[in-house]
C-alpha cells in the first residue's frame, strides 16, 4: 500500500526541506520510493539544519539506498530519530549504517525492524548500541 508521493512530489518536498527553517518531523512512509528518491531526498537532508525525526518505513531503500542515508548520518547534526524498519536493508546496508553510528553523536532513536540483517551484523549492530548510551535502537 502506498501513501501516493510520487518522484515529482518529492522533488518539491526535497527542495522545500533544503531552506526550511521549521520543519522538525518528516514521515513519509509507505510509499515505494526508488533508489533515485532516495538520493534527492538525502541531498536536501545534507543541508538541512532543522529536521529531527526522519520515518521511511515500507519503502523500497535496499543496501545501496541505506549506503546513501549512512552518508547523510555523516554529516547531519540534527536528526536523532530515523526510522528505516521494513525496508529491505540487508547486511552491506547495515554494514554502512553501523560504521557511521560509531562517529554519529546525535541520532538517539534508529528502527531496523523487519529488514534482512543476519547473525555477524546484527551483533555489531547490538555492540554499537552498548557502547553509545544515548541510542535507542530496534534490530
Amino acid at each position: 500500500m502506498s501513501c501516493g508521493i510520487k518522484y515529482t512530489n518529492l522533488n518539491i518536498i526535497s527542495e522545500a526541506l533544503k531552506d526550511s527553517k521549521i520543519l522538525h518531523k518528516l514521515d513519509i512512509e509507505l510509499n515505494d520510493f526508488i533508489l533515485e528518491a532516495i538520493k534527492l531526498l538525502s541531498e536536501a537532508l545534507k543541508v538541512n539544519m532543522t529536521l529531527r525525526q526522519l520515518d521511511l518505513g515500507g519503502n523500497e531503500i535496499g543496501d545501496e539506498g541505506a549506503k546513501i542515508l549512512s552518508e547523510v548520518l555523516k554529516v547531519s547534526s540534527t536528526l536523532i530519530h530515523l526510522s528505516l524498519g521494513k525496508t529491505n536493508i540487508g547486511d552491506e546496508g547495515a554494514v554502512a549504517i553501523s560504521e557511521t553510528l560509531r562517529k554519529n553523536n546525535t541520532l538517539t532513536i534508529l528502527n531496523l525492524g523487519m529488514n534482512c540483517i543476519v547473525n555477524e551484523e546484527r551483533v555489531t549492530l547490538e555492540k554499537i548500541y552498548m557502547k553509545n548510551n544515548n541510542l535507542d535502537f530496534t534490530l
